[in-house]
């Protein structure tokens, strides 16, 4: 017989910002990454387009990509731990 699961406690539902950071900083390295790849084949240029006006060196050459990937790993994880610091706040005031 298998065993009954216990319903999930919210407070301990808090999310590790430092994990939380990292996966969203790869993520979004990844993703900056390949983007810029596909630029170079002509693909996706008008989002390489928009974001090369918010990263600066980020464009559709492999130097934009290694320039998208740092920037993205940055961006992301800041993205990441102050998402899960937000969650965890609410979390604690029950909200």
């Amino acid at each position: 017989m298998a065993k009954a699961r216990k319903a999930a406690n919210p407070s301990n539902t808090r999310l590790d910002p430092m994990a939380f950071g990292v996966a969203f900083g790869v993520l979004d390295a990844l993703a900056m990454f390949f983007i810029a790849i596909f630029g170079i084949f002509g693909f996706g240029l008008g989002m390489t387009s928009m974001m090369s006006s918010i990263y600066p060196g980020y464009g559709p050459h492999f130097i934009g990509a290694a320039i998208g990937l740092f920037l993205g790993l940055v961006a992301g994880f800041v993205f990441g731990y102050l998402a899960a610091v937000i969650y965890n706040y609410l979390i604690a005031k029950g909200l």
